[in-house]
């Protein structure tokens, strides 16, 4: 057997630890301003009692978490592939990975870690910019995100563009050729997200909106065939053991007939929904 890949476990135990120190820094604010600022409960109380709650919200969901991934045995996982083979990939659980980067896991429905998102070490500079949340999204300095295999080999990356009116995405290949890019407008997308992919040529691709404010989205191409379909809410996968921690998930299931870019194009563009 080779090298295991942790999926669901590892994303469990990063939530805990996390919540871990949140509460950490949350037990000292309280203790600080109760013994430094604190006047009575009349007064500022609030503060005080918001911090302590907090404290002990973010421990709960620590040893809740901690308690998740000690139950995931690593019987349930499998072996890290060295290439992710895209035309076998039909659908993808959504999974942000607790970092002070944005970071997300695309795993199976058996939890296991399929490829990456983050952003990218190749540009250091914009990548610790990304740790601040507007910049993350490429205002004034473009951001750029790496889609990585799990042994971290490059297979796509795209970049944010975010003028003040229009989000600019753009999707390249391993070795930098453009394959495509979507485009939204600010002002055409306030209540629900609304946006135009195109080909690498200019040529419209496709056109994706959200169904409702739940942000469920159906894209079909010209023959009324699926491509992708994006859920919100849904109940972990088959109650898994690898979700029964989870209540909900964003789920996406691709249609059988598009090509590898195209299923890299939607991943692009439902992580930058998933992050507003």
């Amino acid at each position: 057997m080779g090298e295991v890949n942790d999926g669901m476990k590892e994303i469990y135990k990063r939530t805990s630890v996390f919540s871990f120190i949140g509460s950490g820094i949350a037990t000292i604010y309280c203790i600080v301003f109760y013994f430094v600022w604190f006047e009575k409960f009349s007064v500022n109380g609030e503060t005080l009692i918001v911090s302590g709650v907090s404290a002990i919200s973010l421990l709960i969901a620590g040893l809740f978490f901690n308690n998740a991934q000690q139950n995931l045995s690593d019987e349930t996982m499998a072996e890290i592939e060295s290439d992710v083979a895209f035309e076998k990939i039909d659908e993808l659980i959504m999974q942000w990975m607790p970092s002070f980067y944005p970071t997300m896991h695309n795993v199976n429905a058996d939890g296991v870690s399929l490829f990456q998102i983050i952003p990218s070490k190749r540009r250091p500079f914009a990548r610790k910019l990304t740790a601040i949340k507007f910049l993350s999204e490429g205002f004034i300095v473009p951001a750029t995100y790496d889609i990585l295999d799990m042994k971290d080999e490059l297979l796509a990356s795209f970049t944010f563009w975010n003028n003040g009116n229009r989000f600019l995405l753009t999707l390249h290949s391993r070795d930098g050729k453009r394959i495509g890019y979507f485009e939204q407008w600010l002002t055409k997308s306030v209540l629900k997200n609304k946006g135009t992919l195109f080909h690498e040529n200019d040529r419209v691709w496709r056109e994706l909106t959200a169904n409702n404010m739940a942000g469920d989205i159906d894209v079909v191409d010209d023959d009324g065939k699926m491509t992708a379909k994006y859920r919100f809410g849904r109940f972990p996968y088959a109650l898994h053991p690898a979700f029964e921690a989870e209540g909900v998930h964003n789920y996406i299931r691709f249609g059988n007939h598009i090509s590898n870019e195209e299923k890299l194009a939607y991943t692009m563009i439902f992580f930058f929904w998933l992050k507003k």
